[in-house]
């Protein structure tokens, strides 16, 4: 009984085998065409047979009838002949006929004779009657006569059951055989391939519900290929399980590692794991209590109760800011990070919450942005202190500027005292220096108090171009360089502020003067920019600037190093940053190309709104 219950399991179980179910069919199939390629010609053969037996049977019956009423010519008399073949149907398969010459002149009929003429019957016997009846012409030397054919129509009905009797017995014979050997194939293939197969199915989906075991599992080896395989698997499995915990391992310590509390979840939202940094942020001594508990517990900022990590997760906040609940029950802003893994099987991980403590950072900044507040504040302070002092300033050093030029002209007219001129033209020279320092001080501190306003007018650039070229002609650094203005005819008329615009324009020219040597060439320049607006600028052949050079330049107090070029009156060191400033106030920027050894170019470009028609335009479609 035991060895036939396993015999039905294993027959039950090939019957749910898919592959042997396609084996089985392929068997099937292949039989079907062998036995058809086989049995279609015997099938045909069999047909011819029995019609030459039903033909025999019919010359049989009518030589019988001829040989008796033969004269003794040898010859039957016609009308004898035709007498006898009444009797013929009845009892032969003849069921009737006509008696022929042998040039084909009809003698007689007897029977259901046929129509049908022996020429037509030449290549061999015709069928009728849908298969029942059989026409065959015979000649005088198959009937042993002279003198007389017969076409004769045969019964031959039993022909076609005696088909279907030997159709449905190879039928019955080749469906037998085919389930024979189907089943044979079906319970070989179960046995030496479905079985192991199941076996390693089942081993391979326990070993991938826990692979950290699964060189724990038992794969049979059988004595055929399969032992191969089997080998295969369990070397894959004790690789799996080998590489499995240590990567377990790996990241467990690397997880212990990080400052970071970090919590696992599976496709159900249940804690699976936790790191030493989560452990000891709630206080728990090991994972099971933290679970138990419903640590760790966090809220978003704008709620006010707190609730597990794990229904967080579950509401798929994703990435933010929260507030946890520490070991000592306080609460500590920490930023939250989810990683979903996508869907698993039930037990397996599928999500990770980090948890980030920020507070510290939160303290930083917080201090930060008060430091920010106050040097704000300071900045402020420190635009207005420059302000007011720089105007304060201003009243004595005109005074003096003033008295110098008085006693340089006036006070000592003759050649000797040229000593006392000069000391009056160093007064003068220094309250000048003086003076323009105080000056961008005092507009840079009005920049950056907010209090520079600008009136804005409309300008021609050429104007300006030639205005700022005139107040600079008078220095002592332009009376060796050649000075000229580069401004085609069309240029469109800007908004801007007059004195802002000359400011940057003479700021420009006073430096491109002081660092360019004698007889070379400073020219001022206004064209069309590419998007539509203006850029003026001043190009020099002095002896340019590298890209350092070029950063200094723009900071304030800020000098560039170039002693073999450099005049006897100094700068301030805040003509570059106050041309950024205004240049800035106009809603454009400033732009430098300078080679060493080749010149320098700064240009500021104004944007598009600047130009007169383009506000317009604007200003009317909005």
């Amino acid at each position: 009984m035991p060895a036939f219950r396993h015999l039905l399991t294993r027959l039950s179980a090939s019957l749910r085998c898919r592959l042997c179910w396609r084996v089985a069919a392929v068997v099937f199939l292949s039989i079907l065409l062998v036995e058809a390629v086989i049995l279609v010609p015997s099938y045909f053969d069999y047909r011819s047979d029995l019609v030459a037996r039903a033909r025999h049977g019919g010359q049989a019956a009518l030589t019988a009838l001829l040989s008796p009423v033969a004269d003794g010519r040898s010859e039957p008399h016609v009308h004898s002949v035709l007498q006898a073949g009444k009797r013929l149907p009845g009892a032969t398969p003849v069921q009737g006929g006509r008696l022929l010459t042998p040039e084909g002149a009809e003698l007689g009929r007897f029977g259901d004779a046929p129509k049908t003429l022996p020429d037509a019957l030449r290549d061999g016997p015709a069928w009728t009657d849908g298969g029942r009846s059989l026409l065959v012409y015979y000649p005088p030397e198959e009937l042993n006569v002279t003198g007389y054919g017969v076409v004769a129509r045969l019964q031959a009905g039993w022909i076609e059951t005696e088909l279907h009797a030997f159709v449905w017995r190879i039928a019955g014979l080749v469906l037998l055989i085919s389930l024979t050997v189907c089943a044979a194939t079906m319970a070989v293939v179960g046995r030496t391939a479905l079985a192991p197969m199941l076996r390693l199915r089942d081993r391979l989906q326990r070993a991938m519900a826990d692979p950290e075991h699964a060189d724990s599992l038992r794969v049979e080896a059988g004595n055929d290929e399969w032992r191969d395989v089997g080998r295969a698997v369990r070397d894959l499995l004790r690789h799996v399980a080998r590489t499995h915990r240590e990567d377990l391992a790996f990241m467990h310590a690397l997880a212990d590692q990080t400052s970071d509390a970090i919590v696992a979840y599976d496709a159900h939202d249940r804690p699976v794991y936790a790191n030493a940094a989560a452990r000891s942020f709630v206080g728990a001594d090991s994972f099971d209590a933290m679970a138990a508990d419903g640590l760790p517990r966090a809220r978003l900022p704008e709620e006010e109760t707190l609730r597990s990590l794990g229904e967080l997760v579950r509401e798929g906040v994703g990435e933010g800011e929260v507030v946890a609940e520490d070991a000592d029950g306080a609460p500590r802003p920490m930023l939250l990070k989810i990683a979903d893994l996508g869907e698993r099987t039930s037990g397996a991980v599928c999500r990770y919450a980090s948890l980030t403590d920020i507070s510290e950072l939160r303290a930083t900044q917080e201090r930060l942005e008060r430091q920010n507040m106050e040097l704000e504040a300071a900045n402020r302070a420190k635009s207005e202190f420059l302000a007011n002092v720089s105007h304060e300033l201003r009243t004595p050093l005109n005074a003096i500027i003033g008295f110098s030029e008085l006693l340089r002209d006036q006070a000592f007219p003759d050649e000797s005292s040229a000593q006392f001129r000069e000391y009056c033209e160093d007064i003068h020279v220094s309250g000048q220096h003086l003076l323009a320092l105080i000056n961008d001080i005092l507009d840079i501190s009005k920049v950056e108090a907010g209090r520079y306003t600008l009136q804005e007018t409309e300008l021609a650039p050429s104007d300006l171009l030639h205005a700022s070229l005139r107040l600079v002609r008078g220095r002592q650094e332009a009376r060796t360089v050649d000075l000229e203005v580069d401004a085609p005819a069309g240029l469109p008329r800007v908004w801007a502020d007059h004195r802002a615009i000359k400011q940057i324009l003479v700021n420009l020219l006073a430096n491109a003067l002081k660092f360019t040597p004698e007889g070379e060439r400073v020219t001022a320049y206004a064209t069309r920019s590419r998007d539509g607006g203006v850029e003026i600028g001043v190009r020099d052949t002095g002896p340019g600037m590298s890209r350092d050079q070029i950063a200094r330049a723009f900071r304030p107090f800020e000098q560039v190093n170039a002693d073999r070029h450099r005049r006897k009156a100094e700068g301030t060191g805040l003509g570059l940053t106050l041309v950024k400033e205004l240049a800035e106030l106009h809603d454009g920027s400033v732009s430098v190309d300078s080679t060493p050894g080749e010149g320098t170019t700064v240009r500021i470009h104004l944007p598009p709104s600047r130009v007169v028609g383009v506000r317009d335009t604007v200003e009317a479609a909005s």
